[in-house]
């Protein structure tokens, strides 16, 4: 057996080739579902418990409220991750393609025939921009791209999945493994996995990607003057142009939301007075603590997330604005 990434294996036989993705892969994946979100909300617990201590001597209403979505959270994710560790044999042999070099043929575990000779190459592809898995492909002959209403998805195109479900830190490996299942099959080999678009490898220099990965960074301040210089002295270039106006557009989004959050939660904090009471409404409290959370996650997750896409060359979508900023995608690029 020959194996070139954590998650997935390829077996030579000599007459065949296997490729199927470990049980211990599911089992791993299932008791870090189970076990490590019941540990992170138990954690950001204790946070709001600590904060409340602080402020008011006890834990109040927002810690309650935290622990019920904590317990709903592991009842949740318990099970699931259970459910996932037990059928990983299962899970397993469904990822199952057997390569038949005497037939010369594909054999997926769930799928008809498909002769070696409708192959034209093999890619590494990722086949939506919100993810970080790669698959490995074989492009048949003819394949016709169309378009897919997604904005997050490339266009579609005949293929059959060899290897799936690769994570994009394991890239690496991954080429590695389809470089060795064509030359085992006498195929070309493309590497499509760094944009959306199909692109291979990093566009522009390093200093280039480090100014487009500025844009981005969530630090008040240098993401703006990043932005605005990009689409001042980059006018020319479409990449840049691409990651400045979508860092601006997820900045309107994000001023927006933080707006609703306290157009609402502010009367609510109010209502105490209204009904006689001392200080601000707990609930205008939670609503606010609770709203803001979004908004952490697009500052801090999706301008993180965006920074090192950028810096790696990619034409990242981010979820939120992704439908709008696909208009701004730069001309496909390919490598061969």
């Amino acid at each position: 057996m020959l194996r070139t990434t954590t998650a997935h294996a390829l077996t030579d036989e000599g007459h065949r080739l296997v490729l199927q993705t470990p049980a211990k892969h599911y089992r791993l994946r299932g008791a870090t579902l189970g076990c490590l979100l019941p540990v992170l909300l138990g954690i950001l617990v204790g946070l709001f418990a600590l904060l409340e201590l602080l402020e008011v001597g006890e834990p109040g209403l927002l810690t309650a409220g935290m622990a019920f979505v904590a317990v709903l959270g592991s009842l949740l994710s318990l099970p699931w991750g259970l459910v996932m560790a037990l059928r990983a044999p299962t899970l397993a042999a469904k990822t199952r393609v057997v390569i038949d070099l005497d037939q010369r043929v594909i054999q997926p575990v769930d799928g008809a025939q498909v002769p070696l000779s409708s192959v034209a190459s093999l890619s590494l592809r990722k086949p939506n921009a919100m993810l970080k898995w790669m698959n490995i492909e074989a492009d048949l002959h003819a394949a016709t791209p169309h378009d897919d209403p997604s904005p997050y998805r490339a266009p579609r195109h005949n293929a059959v999945v060899l290897v799936q479900r690769i994570n994009e830190l394991e890239a690496e490996p991954a080429r590695k493994l389809m470089e060795t299942l064509g030359s085992r099959l006498d195929l070309p080999t493309a590497d499509r996995s760094s944009s959306l678009l199909g692109g291979g490898g990093a566009s522009g220099t390093a200093r280039g990607r480090g100014a487009h990965a500025a844009a981005y960074v969530p630090v008040q301040g240098i993401f703006l003057l990043a932005s605005i210089f990009l689409l001042i002295a980059r006018r020319g270039d479409p990449r840049a142009m691409f990651h400045a106006r979508q860092s601006m557009l997820l900045l309107a989004f994000e001023v927006a939301w933080v707006v609703g959050v306290v157009a609402i939660g502010v009367p609510l904090m109010l209502l105490s007075e209204l009904t006689g009471g001392e200080g601000p409404h707990p609930v205008g409290i939670v609503f606010i603590v609770v709203g803001m959370l979004p908004f952490l996650f697009m500052r801090i997750g999706f301008r993180f997330y965006g920074a090192w896409r950028a810096w790696k060359g990619d034409a990242w979508l981010v979820p939120v604005v992704g439908r709008i900023s696909r208009r701004w995608l730069p001309p496909e690029e390919t490598s061969e």
